[in-house]
């Protein structure tokens, strides 16, 4: 007797797609994936795209480049400030200089300006060493699973809601199984991109 994988309703013979989901009927449900195994991977992805996300350190990078640059904005503005006042080039104020306490304080954010702006450059370029050796990471990553012989072939019966879970899900074990040393938040990361290069290519 004909079944249909999806709601499980059993057909008589001759008839050979359901008529309420409109996929092809199976002549047995033990030849088909359970749909109830599809809603906890689904779950597990779901509860995955909750843990915390994962920043490449290219844009690590571009934040530490962003700082660098409005710290220096910043030191050069408290330098030229304090030099104006020293010229008495400084209209708002009386004899055209900035108060004692005003200097000291434009001196000190100018210095601690400097100190960050240098901190945040470091960073930065230590950031750019590190986002090549992730693209390089990611590039091995791909050429491995797209050389492997084991990549699932869904059936065409699933929605694309479905195949999305059960080959995800199948990147993110085999991850976990062969790159144990890798975190959650990485996992994560990979996971999509090798989605893109592995299935979405295809469709």
């Amino acid at each position: 007797m004909p079944w249909c994988p999806k709601c499980k309703n059993e057909y008589v013979p001759g008839i050979t797609e359901c008529s309420d989901c409109n996929v092809e009927l199976v002549e047995s449900l033990e030849d088909t994936p359970s749909f109830e195994s599809s809603a906890k991977e689904g779950s597990n992805f779901l509860h995955a795209a909750n843990s915390p996300m994962y920043t490449k350190a290219s844009e690590r990078k571009e934040e530490y480049s962003s700082s660098y640059t409005a710290f220096v904005f910043l030191f050069l503005l408290c330098t030229i400030l304090v030099v104006l006042s020293e010229f008495k080039k400084i209209p708002l104020f009386e004899d055209h200089v900035l108060p004692l306490q005003y200097t000291i304080i434009l001196s000190c954010i100018a210095v601690v300006s400097l100190i960050l702006a240098y901190y945040a450059r470091k960073k930065s370029r230590h950031l750019l060493l590190e986002a090549q050796e992730e693209e390089l990471k990611l590039s091995d990553l791909i050429f491995e699973f797209q050389t492997r012989d084991d990549i699932p072939q869904v059936d065409s019966f699933l929605s694309a809601e479905e195949q999305f879970f059960l080959q995800n899900e199948w990147i993110l074990s085999t991850l976990h199984s062969t790159h144990p040393d890798y975190s959650e938040s990485y996992c994560d990361y990979a996971a999509e991109q090798l989605y893109n290069h592995l299935f979405d290519e295809k469709e």
